[in-house]
């Protein structure tokens, strides 16, 4: 399996789910069930949204091979944007709302290159158009959106550790993902 495959099966549902799933974990354990909850019901909703507005897009628009870079291809929008921008994106939040210092830092790279990479690679090989990925994005991101003003109402104590922890969690668990080979794709179900 080339690098490229691996790079963009970080937004894969199964191994996206599953740092969501740790994601939504360490929220518990950490800031409440309350948090945990708006999380993973975040990450189902964009999950969902792309699921249906792909139902939609197989339906009216042009196969991806014969789409221009900027029209939606009947594959809109990339399920593995949407994914990716929820399920790291959101987690960015939290390493931008809670902690301080060196972690925040390097949890927000994570989260942004992990987002990049996977955005990336889905143009690479020519899974999906730019108008695609852009939509995945937006879909995403909108689910972040609802999580960060979350947060701002809950208002999470700011701290100075812990990022390692969830940043490590995220790492371990997005690797052992991968390394099961599971991959779930939208075209399975369409």
């Amino acid at each position: 399996m080339g690098l490229q495959l691996i790079a963009t099966g970080l937004g894969d549902l199964f191994p996206a789910s599953c740092v969501a799933a740790a994601v939504t974990g360490w929220c518990w354990a950490r800031l409440g069930r309350l948090t945990a909850a708006v999380y993973a019901t975040c990450f189902a909703g964009a999950v969902g949204a792309a699921f249906i507005l792909k139902l939609v897009s197989n339906a009216i628009a042009p196969p991806e091979d014969t789409a221009s870079l900027l029209t939606l291809s009947d594959g809109a929008p990339s399920g593995h944007a949407a994914c990716a921008a929820m399920a790291y994106g959101g987690a960015m939040l939290l390493f931008l709302r809670i902690f301080k210092g060196l972690g925040r830092g390097l949890g927000m790279l994570y989260g942004l290159s992990v987002i990049a990479v996977v955005s990336v690679t889905r143009l690479s090989l020519h899974t999906h158009t730019l108008a695609d990925v852009a939509a995945g994005l937006v879909v995403g991101f909108c689910f972040a959106a609802l999580f960060d003003k979350a947060l701002r109402v809950q208002r999470p104590t700011t701290a100075a550790v812990g990022a390692f922890e969830l940043l490590g969690v995220m790492v371990v668990v997005a690797g052992l993902a991968l390394a099961t080979g599971v991959r779930i794709s939208s075209t399975q179900f369409l």
